[in-house]
């Protein structure tokens, strides 16, 4: 309901901002409520790659920050500003400037000791060292992150760490050790109903099978991945459909067919029937 949400945040703005834009105090109330609303608009349109935009309510709100006077309030909005925009450099392909938003973060949140926050900075660079090729990097950054989800015993984190180490294993090739970090994330998963965590894992280990050699474990594991769901594709899924349709052009349909019909008990949908042929021709 991005639509009415962003309606709610315009009038939010239009009743506590000043005629040229410019935000409340963010001591009182109206501030407290325009960093609220500002940064919830800024999260969707990251969460819509909506970049640019998100580019720029950050630096408003980055604005708004820097302006304050320093306390452990203003440093703590700025670490997940910070974050946030180390994101949107991630997501832009710019692993550098990603890295250098991330640990300016981190070294508020350490000194701050926020624990949370450090595990999810930790995380992130963990992501760009491995975006990077630096497995040795990223592997010593989940395995921080991973220390204190633990600590904390954050069970979703902990889950979404244990499939990042899986990853950094499978780049390096070693399968086993893959195998055993994705099923640790899947049980966790799998306890919390997190299906999209569950797609996720499910799909690694179907490009495990197939880096493995076994096609036919690939594509079911593909399949488990988009069954989860009704919609198809879904976008919790990630590239899972892709890789459905390219290990079906490698298999055969009636391959497919029979997986499909193992895995859920149900036939081929024709939703599925139809992405496979469009992608396939």
């Amino acid at each position: 309901m991005g639509v009415e949400a962003q309606s709610w945040a315009d009038r939010v703005r239009l009743a506590v901002e000043a005629g040229d834009g410019a935000p409340p105090g963010l001591g009182t109330p109206a501030g407290a409520l325009w960093l609220f609303t500002i940064g919830a608009e800024s999260d969707r349109h990251l969460g819509a790659h909506r970049l640019d935009a998100a580019q720029d309510t950050y630096a408003s709100l980055l604005a708004a920050l820097r302006a304050q006077p320093a306390s452990d309030q203003q440093r703590k909005h700025l670490a997940v500003v910070y974050h946030q925009l180390g994101r949107i450099a991630e997501e832009r392909g710019h692993l550098e400037e990603a890295e250098s938003w991330y640990r300016k973060s981190l070294a508020i949140k350490e000194r701050l000791n926020n624990q949370p926050g450090m595990a999810r900075s930790y995380h992130q660079l963990g992501i760009t060292a491995y975006l990077r090729g630096n497995l040795d990097d990223a592997d010593t950054w989940y395995h921080k992150s991973l220390a204190i989800n633990a600590q904390l015993n954050n069970q979703p984190g902990m889950a979404l760490t244990y499939h990042a180490l899986g990853m950094t294993a499978q780049e390096r090739g070693n399968l086993d050790d893959a195998d055993t970090w994705y099923h640790t994330s899947l049980t966790i998963n799998a306890q919390l109903n997190n299906q999209p965590g569950i797609a996720m894992t499910y799909g690694q280990l179907g490009l495990l099978c197939e880096a493995r050699g076994q096609v036919r474990q690939a594509l079911e594991w593909m399949v488990r991945s988009v069954a989860l769901f009704r919609e198809f594709p879904h976008p919790s899924t990630g590239p899972a459909p892709a890789h459905l349709a390219r290990l079906t052009r490698r298999l055969g349909l009636p391959v497919l067919e029979q997986t499909w019909h193992t895995v859920t008990g149900q036939p081929l949908p024709e939703t599925v029937r139809a992405f496979v042929h469009t992608t396939n021709t």
